[in-house]
Parts: structure tokens; C-alpha cells; sequence
């Protein structure tokens, strides 16, 4: 009996290691199988739409590897530039809002004559038509200085199934939306509270307002959200305009060639995803003591939306870039946020600013003009100096071809910059996805 007694207990105890041994096997294998979703999920998901740049005198950059890799660009443009990647960060086509170009750098099927401007800041945005493979919107914006003197906001329809998939602009060309007839240089965009549909932002200067058009599954709708703003002159268009990560704000820079009655500081609003509806909250002036205010050009977030950067261009014959960072958890109260600012750089590139997919934000030269080199502000989630500012960190004429940076970056939507993390168990529960970098 004794016999039977120990038998009985070694054979319960066998059976109860094999059940552990189940249940952790079964434990790993979900975890394996949560791993492999998850990577599937990224890849499927993923926002690699924003992978390739094309910018200033025939340069770029390629963020395919994880790594800003130099590269060439098709045309040379001083300020406006935009492009567009497919899913897997394959090249589509780019533009610097006069003609379009092709994956093989040629001008694509019926892609020239845009009415556009490259002198614009960012007179140049490209987004897929909601719910549609093959059908993209080129909108346009033209500038005004001198003798320049073209307004409006227009799109362009792009059908990649055109001219053997290189692409073609379709009849549905130069098409002007009439309720921003009076916008230049700047246009921004950002996906609608829902996920799918985006807002296209325009700034009007003689209107005085920001219109904000819903681009949807069913195209560019007539009508428009306008939300009025500070009454400015044509001469202050030229700077960088922002929407935060997060969608809930807008800033924007006006450059004014110095002097007080042309307004040369930054609007501070808060943003809708919603609704599309901009509130001007108030502006931000820099003196760099001189008497006269000096002149805003670069707006970034960081990718947490926690941090604004701005690119102040302090004259007073010295020629030179300051970067400020501004904690945005204090932007409801104008004198408190002011406070908060630091000085990251000074008197370094960085004239125009414009985060990347790697969650760092790049900067480009100095002063006026084309410039070696690009900048880039390393970790800017990180408070103050922390954030890491290196000064010429891509060298872009790799291929001793004068490749340079001009004084704007593409213009990029912001749902295209985000990289994921989630939340939640994949056997019973949905993803919840929010930028994460």
C-alpha cells in the first residue's frame, strides 16, 4: 500500500508539472504571438509616407533605414517643397509647387504649369485622397514681395495608375479654392478628429483669418472654416506655420523685414480636429535688444507636443539664428509661457525647422540662402539644453554635386510623422495606438 501511496503521489505531481509546464508554454506563445501582431501591426500601420525628402538645390534625405542619409532631389527651390512615399517609404513623386516630379526625378504627365510659387515657406503640401490607392491632392499657394504678387490656394489632383504607375495630374488641375483666393505662403495640415478625413489649413492676409477646408472620401467640399485672425499685410507671410502632434495647436511665424508696424511675431492659437476651428489666443514678440523686434522664422513641437521650438532671426548686423524651447504645458497664459523660454542655441543654423520620422527635428542654414549642411535638435522631448542641438550633422553634397539646403523644408503632414506604441491585449482587447517617440 505504502507502494501504491507513492506511486499515486509522484504520478500527481508529474501531472501538475506537466499542467505548469502548459500553462508557461501556453503563456510564452501568446507573448510570441502579441510580438508578432504587434510587428505585423507596424508594419501594416505604419506611417512611412514622410520616408524620403526632396529640398533646397537638388538635395534630400532618406529616412528608410532609421538613419537622415543624404541623397538627391529633382529640383532646386529655395523654400517651398513637398513629397510623398507610398506606405513602405517607397518614392512616389515631389514638388516645389510648380511642377511635379516623378519617382525617376522627370517632370511628371501633365505636372507642370502649377499655380504655385517656390519662394513660398510652404507653398507646397501633398495628401492622400482619404480611402483612395491611387489618388493624391497637390495643393498649391502662390507669394507675394516685389513684383511677385500671386495668391490663392489651389489643388491638384495626381492619379499614380497614370503613364505606366509613374503617375499623372488628371483634368482636375489648378483647381482654386475660392474662399482662400487671398492665401500665400503657408499651408498645414492634419488628420480630422475621426482618422480618416484631413484638414487643409491656409493663412489669408487680406481676409484676415485661417480657412481650413475638409478633405474627405469624396473630395475637396465647396465651403470652408474660417477663423479670423490679426490683421497683416502681405509683407509679413514668410515663416514656418505648425500644428502640434497632439492637434491642439497652431502656431505660426511672421517674418516682417523688422520694424513695429509690420507685426513681425507669433501667433499662439489653439486647434480643433473636430470642428477645424483656430483661436488666436495671442502673440509672442522676441527683442534681442536693439530696440526693433526680431524676426520669427522656424516653428516645430516636439513629437510629444510637450515642447514648441522656435527659430528667431536676430539681425543687428550680426545675421545670425537663435532657437528658443517653450514648455506648452504653460501656453494658456501668455506672461507664464513667455517665462518658460530657453535658449537651446544661438547664433547657429536653424532658420526653418521640421521633424522628421525619426522624432528629430532638422534646421536648416544660417542665413539667407542655400546652405552644406543640415542641423538637427536630437532629443527634442528633453528640457532645455538636454534636447541636444548638433550643429552640421548631414553633410548633403555627398556626391560633390553642390547639393544644399535652401531656407524651408518639406512640408509634411503631421499624421505622417508618427511612430506607435499601444495598449491593450491583442486576444481580447482592440490596439489603442498614440505617437510615441
Amino acid at each position: 500500500m505504502g507502494f501504491l501511496f507513492i506511486f499515486v503521489g509522484l504520478t500527481k505531481n508529474a501531472i501538475s508539472y506537466q499542467f505548469r509546464f502548459l500553462n508557461r508554454m501556453n503563456f510564452l506563445l501568446k507573448i510570441l504571438i502579441n510580438i508578432i501582431f504587434l510587428f505585423l501591426a507596424n508594419n501594416i500601420i505604419g506611417q512611412n509616407q514622410a520616408n524620403v525628402w526632396h529640398f533646397g538645390k537638388h538635395a534630400g534625405v532618406d529616412f528608410n533605414t532609421g538613419e537622415s542619409v543624404a541623397g538627391k532631389g529633382p529640383y532646386e527651390t529655395l523654400r517651398a517643397s513637398a513629397v510623398m512615399c507610398d506606405s513602405l517609404g517607397n518614392l512616389l513623386f515631389s514638388t516645389n509647387a510648380e511642377k511635379i516630379y516623378n519617382r525617376n526625378d522627370l517632370v511628371m504627365q501633365n505636372g507642370d504649369g502649377l499655380e504655385g510659387h517656390n519662394f513660398g515657406s510652404q507653398a507646397a503640401l501633398i495628401i492622400q485622397k482619404p480611402g483612395s490607392q491611387n489618388l493624391y491632392y497637390v495643393f498649391t499657394t502662390g507669394f507675394v514681395q516685389g513684383w511677385t504678387f500671386q495668391t490663392g490656394l489651389y489643388y491638384s489632383v495626381v492619379d499614380m495608375g497614370l503613364d505606366g504607375s509613374l503617375g499623372g495630374v488628371t483634368d482636375e488641375k489648378n483647381v482654386l479654392l475660392s474662399e482662400a483666393w487671398d492665401a500665400v505662403d503657408k499651408i498645414v495640415a492634419a488628420r480630422h478628429g475621426n482618422g480618416r478625413d484631413v484638414w487643409v489649413v491656409a493663412r489669408k492676409f487680406n481676409d484676415d483669418g485661417y480657412a481650413a477646408f475638409l478633405v474627405t472620401g469624396d473630395g475637396v467640399p465647396a465651403g470652408a472654416v474660417f477663423s479670423p485672425s490679426i490683421d497683416r499685410g502681405y509683407k509679413v507671410c514668410q515663416g514656418n506655420m505648425k500644428i502640434s502632434p497632439d492637434k491642439k495647436h497652431l502656431v505660426a511665424a511672421y517674418f516682417a523685414d523688422g520694424g513695429y508696424f509690420e507685426k513681425p511675431d507669433i501667433e499662439i492659437c489653439s486647434f480643433n480636429d473636430v470642428t477645424g476651428d483656430i483661436d488666436l489666443l495671442y502673440t509672442l514678440r522676441f527683442y534681442a535688444g536693439s530696440g526693433l523686434p526680431d524676426e520669427p522664422w522656424g516653428v516645430e513641437f516636439s513629437p510629444d507636443s510637450k515642447y514648441l521650438y522656435l527659430s528667431i532671426f536676430t539681425e543687428g548686423g550680426l545675421n545670425v539664428v537663435d532657437i528658443y524651447q517653450l514648455d506648452m504645458r504653460h501656453y494658456e497664459d501668455s506672461a507664464q509661457f513667455f517665462d518658460t523660454r530657453i535658449k537651446v542655441a544661438e547664433g547657429v543654423p536653424g532658420l526653418s525647422l521640421q521633424l522628421a520620422r525619426d522624432g528629430k527635428i532638422y534646421c536648416t542654414g544660417p542665413d539667407y540662402g542655400f546652405y552644406d549642411y543640415l542641423s538637427v535638435i536630437n532629443r527634442p522631448w528633453e528640457r532645455g539644453t538636454a534636447c541636444q542641438y548638433q550643429q552640421d550633422a548631414v553633410y548633403l553634397d555627398y556626391d560633390g554635386q553642390g547639393r544644399q539646403v535652401g531656407e524651408f523644408l518639406p512640408n509634411i503632414l503631421v499624421d505622417y510623422l508618427y511612430r506607435f506604441g499601444w495598449q491593450g491585449r491583442c486576444s481580447s482587447q482592440a490596439f489603442t495606438f498614440k505617437p510615441n517617440f
